[in-house]
């Protein structure tokens, strides 16, 4: 469930020990696992160019920067599926042909079945497929 973050916009020049004029009020739904920073420097003068310019950007010392993030590495569980639905396509052309897998496409499609479904957490790259299925 996200955090909400409530905030007032009050009438510049007010006494803050007094009662306030409030010309404005919002709520930003903020997920658990993001924190909200007041960036009390941005202005004007620097929230257009932002909001127009799609890079990716980074909170460093406090200024808002240009980022490269990381490049997006697909988990290993959905590279296994993505090899099994491969595996799959190949079982029909092998089964096609009135053949069946051999022994290491057998025992490759079961590492890949403990990959896909994380009985098997200790690999850290999916193995070679056999280039041969009937092997």
């Amino acid at each position: 469930m996200p955090n909400n973050l409530y905030y007032v916009i009050v009438k510049a020049g007010q006494d803050p020990n007094k009662t306030r004029e409030i010309i404005g009020w919002n709520r930003i739904d903020v997920p658990e696992d993001v924190e909200a920073i007041l960036m009390p420097s941005m202005d004007d003068d620097h929230w257009p160019p932002m909001q127009q310019d799609y890079t990716p950007k980074a909170l460093e010392d406090g200024k808002i920067v240009s980022y490269e993030p990381p490049p997006y590495v697909t988990p290993l569980p959905m590279q296994a599926q993505n090899a099994l639905q491969t595996v799959q396509q190949k079982a029909t052309m092998v089964a096609a042909m009135g053949e069946t897998f051999g022994p290491n496409m057998r025992n490759y499609v079961q590492i890949l079945q403990s990959i896909a479904n994380g009985s098997d957490t200790t690999q850290t790259h999916l193995p070679t497929p056999p280039e041969n299925p009937k092997q």
